[in-house]
């Protein structure tokens, strides 16, 4: 694994389009469209945090899509803090790359930075898939919107304890602003995938069990951290994390999100669990977890 190193990018390129969703812009409208036509109905209550899988959007489009369905009407700008799955970044720091626009196939989004991230991590940023998967969606709903959204990007792999993670909130809060993230002027989107689980990903603590019984424990599990993450009980969820290790890769992010939720006294709800046996089924122990968390 590679450490961090400074670099400099005017523009944030689709780097997986083409592989992890389609490149061709009239199938990827087909898919993002099947995607919100399904989460839409009946109208949602609009959120404005949220914790959204990051998978290839054959498999996670079901579960960004919720979002997506009624963003506040208001909202200008969107944030997306995600891990890196490539890179070594150091625990209890926000970094990112001062990009003035981010691509993607159905379109650009206009970037705008903020003081409290760490530049100097664009290359960082362009490889991470965890940043990508929701700018397709916001592509998509920005050419429906009066006032398109502008983006940004943040990359964080660890939290120490709550001191840190009250640090990251009180600087995140001044930077975006209270106010606007309490009107809806600005949402907050924290990028993770779940419980991977099975011998494939060396996590596998119910492999003495049957394996429906296997993916009832998984989701069991996944289901607790979610409703944490839900009710803003933070330390809950660091100490969950601390036992029982489990291989949700945006944990980090997923616990600023909570954080932030729980002091601008939102509520928040699981909106959506599956795997990737549901869309995909095999035949062996692996599978990868999604949850939507929204708050409203």
């Amino acid at each position: 694994m590679r450490h961090a190193k400074d670099s400099s990018h005017p523009i944030r390129h689709a780097t997986y389009a083409g592989s992890w969703y389609p490149d061709e812009p009239e199938q990827l409208q087909i898919l993002i469209g099947k995607a919100l036509a399904q989460a839409c109905e009946p109208p949602q209550t609009p959120a404005h945090l949220a914790v959204l899988p990051h998978a290839g959007l054959f498999f996670s489009a079901q579960g960004i899509a919720p979002f997506f369905c009624n963003l506040p009407s208001q909202a200008e700008r969107l944030l997306v803090l995600a891990p890196s799955h490539t890179t070594y970044l150091k625990p209890d720091r926000l970094v990112g790359g001062d990009f003035s626009s981010y691509e993607t196939p159905l379109g650009k989004l206009e970037g705008f930075s903020l003081p409290s991230i760490a530049n100097g991590f664009a290359q960082e940023v362009e490889s991470e898939h965890a940043v990508e998967m929701v700018m397709p969606f916001l592509s998509y709903v920005n050419k429906q919107r009066k006032r398109p959204l502008s983006f940004s990007s943040a990359l964080i792999s660890q939290i120490t304890d709550g001191k840190a993670l009250d640090h990251l909130c009180s600087a995140l809060m001044a930077d975006l602003g209270e106010e606007s993230l309490l009107d809806g002027r600005t949402v907050v989107v924290a990028s993770s995938d779940f419980t991977h689980y099975g011998r494939r990903f060396s996590y596998a603590p119910y492999s003495h069990l049957a394996l429906d019984e296997q993916r009832s424990r998984v989701k069991e599990d996944d289901r607790t951290l979610s409703l944490l993450f839900a009710e803003g009980k933070t330390e809950e969820a660091l100490a969950f994390f601390a036992g029982r290790k489990p291989t949700v890769c945006g944990f980090a992010p997923s616990l600023i999100v909570s954080a932030l939720a729980l002091r601008l006294h939102y509520t928040g709800r699981l909106a959506s669990y599956y795997t990737s046996y549901d869309i995909a089924p095999s035949g062996d122990d692996a599978f990868v977890a999604y949850s939507t968390i929204l708050w409203s």
